[in-house]
Formats: C-alpha cells, sequence, structure tokens
C-alpha cells in the first residue's frame, strides 16, 4: 500500500497528520478531498493490487 501512494500525496490533511488511508483486517477505506483525488488514488490502488494478483471489488 506505501508504494501505491509515496509518491503523490493525495489524502486528507489535518494538522500535523497526512491520512491517505486507513487499513482494516482486509479491507481498505481512502480518503479524499476531491472525487478526482479519490479517482487518481482508486486507479493507482487497483494496478498496483493487480500485480500482485490481487482484485478490488
Amino acid at each position: 500500500m506505501n508504494s501505491s501512494i509515496d509518491q503523490k500525496r493525495k489524502g486528507i490533511s489535518r494538522h500535523w497528520n497526512q491520512l491517505d488511508d486507513l487499513d482494516f483486517a482486509n479491507d481498505l477505506a481512502l480518503l479524499s478531498h476531491t472525487q478526482l483525488k479519490m479517482q487518481e488514488k482508486t486507479k493507482t490502488i487497483v494496478e498496483n493490487s493487480a500485480r500482485l494478483g490481487l482484485t478490488i471489488n
């Protein structure tokens, strides 16, 4: 997950924290301010996950 979003920060900045995603056991909650940023982040995650044989549903 980290390598798929390290180059560009597209999450939510709150004071000194940068939240890009929330990771759970087998779920991922993406955070973004705009729909465009969310689409960019989702595309990057899908591409990187596919290289590992994972799919997003």
